[in-house]
């Protein structure tokens, strides 16, 4: 017996589902966008297209493994850091906002002109220092 297609829409609205807290239709978008190696926009003109059966199962083994608690960055490979897009991997820090915080508050406050050095020591991905 074949099973029947699932629509992109129902996939994520069940992924949402199982997700705790207010991101989890976007961690949903995230994880599959990542299988079928989309963009965002693609969703909302293919909302009622279907996911084929090894797509869905890509998804749903992600799925499981965000409902486990693992970083959605670990899982799709990478995370946005100001205008950089990271590789990182449980062998990394994955960058945080607070960082690019601090980041533009240390850029404001440092002479344009000045020649500077910094060490970005034991930090995960180096995205300071990027």
């Amino acid at each position: 017996m074949t099973a029947v297609p699932v629509a992109v829409r129902q996939l994520l609205a069940d992924a949402a589902a199982a997700l705790p807290g207010v991101e989890g239709r976007h961690e949903a978008e995230l994880l599959l966008l990542h299988v079928l190696g989309r963009e965002r926009s693609w969703l909302f003109a293919h909302a009622t297209d279907p996911v084929d059966a090894a797509d869905a199962a890509r998804f749903a083994g992600l799925l499981a493994r965000r409902v486990a608690g693992e970083p959605v960055a670990y899982l799709v490979g990478h995370r946005g850091f100001w205008t950089l897009d990271l590789a990182v991997n449980p062998a990394t820090l994955i960058p945080r906002p607070e960082t690019e915080l601090l980041v533009e508050l240390a850029l404001a406050r440092l002479p344009a002109d000045t020649a500077l050095a910094v060490a970005d020591l034991g930090t995960g991905s180096g995205a300071i220092a990027l």
